[in-house]
C-alpha cells in the first residue's frame, strides 16, 4: 500500500475528489452510482465511515461508521475491511464476533492490506491453538515469492524468537531476512539493520554503519529512521559545544 506522498499527482486528485464526495453523502446528498466505479463507491463509502469514527465534520458513530464499512468491504475497498474486520474484532458499533474478524481481515490481507495482515498475526500470536486461523502466517509463504513485508516480519520472528510459529530466536537468520527486504527498498528494514549494528545484535557493534543505515531510512521517510538521525545530530551538537564526550 502506498503511502498519500508516494502517490502520482492523478492519484492524489483522485482521493481529495472521493474525499469531497464522501463529505456530500456525509451531509445527505444522493450521488449518481453510475457515474462511478466500484472501486470510487468502496473508497467514498470507506471515507464515510472514517467521518463516524472519527467524528469527522459529524458526531462520532461507530453503528453508522460500521453501516458504512460494510457497504465499502462489499465493493472490495481494503481499507473498509481491515475497519470492519477491526469493528468486529473490538465489538466496536457491532457485535464482537472473532470469527468474522478474521474473515474480513482475511479479504483485506488478500488485498495486501498491510494493516490486515497485521493484525491478523497479533491476533493469532494469542491462540490457544496457534494454525486454526485461515491467514496464519500468511508472510511465511509469501517470503518465497519475493513479497518485501513478509521478509522484514520473518526477520522480526527470527529476531526475537516466536513459539506461536515455532521459529527459533536467530538474531543473523534476522539480519538476513532484513537485508533481503532492505534491498527492495523496505525503510522499516533499513532501520532494523541500524539498531542492529547500533546494538551488536546479529552483526559486530559499529556505529557508523548504524548511522548509515538509519539515514537510508529516513531518506524513504521512515519516521523512526528520521528520528534516530536526530538524535545523532543533537548529540553531535552537543559535543561540537563542548556539552558532551
Amino acid at each position: 500500500m502506498k503511502y498519500f506522498l508516494e502517490l502520482s499527482e492523478e492519484e492524489r486528485a483522485q482521493i481529495a475528489k472521493h474525499f469531497d464526495l464522501a463529505k456530500q453523502v456525509l451531509a445527505g446528498e444522493d450521488l449518481d452510482d453510475q457515474a462511478l466505479d466500484y472501486s470510487a463507491q468502496g473508497e467514498i463509502a470507506f471515507f464515510v465511515g472514517e467521518f463516524y469514527k472519527r467524528g469527522q465534520f459529524t458526531e462520532i458513530d461507530e453503528e453508522k461508521a460500521v453501516f458504512f464499512y460494510q457497504k465499502g468491504a462489499s465493493l472490495r475497498n481494503r481499507e473498509a475491511q481491515n475497519r470492519l474486520g477491526e469493528a468486529y474484532r473490538f465489538g466496536e458499533g457491532i457485535t464482537q464476533n472473532d470469527a468474522l474478524a478474521v474473515e474480513w481481515w482475511c479479504k483485506a490481507s488478500f488485498q495486501r492490506c498491510r494493516e490486515a495482515a497485521l493484525s491478523l498475526d497479533r491476533l493469532e500470536s494469542r491462540t490457544e491453538n496457534p494454525g486454526q486461523l485461515e491467514e496464519k502466517g500468511w508472510w511465511r509463504r509469501a517470503v518465497f515469492s519475493g513479497d518485501v513485508e513478509a521478509k522484514l516480519i520473518y526477520g522480526n520472528a527470527c529476531f526475537f524468537g516466536s513459539e506461536a510459529y515455532e521459529i527459533p530466536k536467530n538474531e543473523e537468520m534476522a539480519i538476513a531476512w532484513w537485508e533481503k527486504a532492505a534491498n527492495q527498498g523496505s525503510a522499516r528494514a533499513l532501520y532494523r539493520l541500524g539498531d542492529a549494528w547500533m546494538r551488536g545484535r546479529g552483526v559486530p557493534k559499529d556505529t557508523a554503519k548504524a548511522q548509515e543505515f538509519y539515514q537510508l531510512s529516513a531518506s524513504l521517510n521512515d519516521p523512526l529512521g528520521k528520528d534516530k538521525c536526530e538524535a545523532f545530530e543533537w548529540q553531535f551538537r552537543v559535543k561540537k559545544r563542548g556539552g558532551g564526550d
